[in-house]
């Protein structure tokens, strides 16, 4: 399996997706949500899907579990030890509260990294609770693991977001590992927080899920398994503190988990998150806040295609990709 600019259906080409979802208000639609879903089973292979399964997307934040895995094989490899909250950091977005610009200082100063070299700019002013610090910026943890691990590569940290700097090769052939695909072939763009982000086929990103989800039976060497179970017990271990700012989601075990960016698809605003509690789940939520009814309808129809499926399946993960029609 491999993801490639000459493979994979991209957004807004044909087959259309297909509509998941319709918020009705009395005889009118309201708003409707198309999707594509890619349920895959051992060694990614497709179990069942709706719309297209190789259509691209963008993996953005949902790539942040992964490169924290290349950081802490780098980084232990040459001594240093990560305790299992900077893991979890680096592995997730966050809201920019107290605990979390804790575990950002406490992680500049043990292994005497330059806050200044982040490039990932300061938190809106706007944003409830912000200063304005570098490290209340979502994404601090994983840009300062990005610049342990030039530490680590014995490589000048500057520039760490050049597509050909030495983290961003090294990312892209751990993470393309994990992943299953060379992401040295994939299309590629820059985030909003200014490094590289890269596009998979959507069953691409759904093997990338089973793994994180069951990293015993990866198919993977046994170092990457042992990393990848690292950051999914620290990211567990800490998921009321590592956390998104006001969100609460929901498991197939109708509790409610506060929010981690243990798998996270973004398009055009949407964002889909992905759970595996011991039946598998998908929770839905535009990521603007526009339209909750319409990802209530769609968690819900994701849980009756679970309901629906055979055993079997409804352990595997499902991968969504939401596209609002307005």
């Amino acid at each position: 399996m491999c993801a490639d600019r000459s493979r994979g259906t991209r957004i807004g080409v044909e087959p259309t997706a297909p509509v998941l979802v319709q918020v009705v208000r009395g005889d009118i639609v309201e708003a409707q949500h198309r999707g594509d879903v890619a349920i895959v089973g051992s060694g990614g292979a497709l179990s069942a899907s709706l719309g297209a399964a190789d259509r691209l997307i963008s993996l953005r934040s949902a790539i942040k579990p992964f490169t924290a895995v290349a950081v802490l094989m780098a980084a232990e490899s040459t001594g240093a030890e990560m305790g299992s909250d900077a893991i979890a950091l680096s592995a997730a977005s966050h809201a920019g509260a107290d605990e979390h610009v804790a575990v950002a200082e406490a992680m500049v100063e043990r292994y005497r990294l330059d806050p200044e070299l982040l490039v990932h700019g300061r938190p809106s002013p706007l944003r409830s609770g912000s200063s304005g610090s570098l490290l209340q910026h979502m994404c601090s943890g994983q840009h300062l693991s990005l610049l342990l691990l030039a530490q680590a590569l014995g490589v000048d940290a500057r520039g760490y977001d050049d597509y050909a700097h030495p983290v961003q090769k090294r990312l892209r052939a751990v993470v393309g590992e994990l992943l299953g695909t060379d992401l040295d072939a994939a299309p590629w763009g820059m985030d909003g927080c200014a490094i590289p982000t890269y596009a998979v086929p959507l069953q691409v990103a759904a093997e990338g899920a089973r793994r994180w989800a069951n990293p015993d039976a990866s198919g993977l060497s046994p170092e990457l398994s042992f990393g990848l179970q690292r950051v999914r017990d620290s990211a567990s271990y800490h998921h009321l503190t590592i956390r998104a700012a006001a969100s609460g989601s929901h498991g197939a075990d109708g509790a409610s988990h506060p929010f981690i960016s243990l798998f996270e698809f973004f398009a055009r605003g949407e964002q889909a998150r992905i759970r595996q509690p011991e039946r598998g789940a998908v929770d839905t939520r535009d990521g603007d806040d526009r339209d909750q009814p319409a990802a209530g309808a769609t968690h819900c129809f994701i849980n009756r295609l679970l309901g629906k499926a055979p055993a079997a399946i409804r352990r595997l993960v499902i991968v969504l990709l939401l596209v609002l029609v307005l």
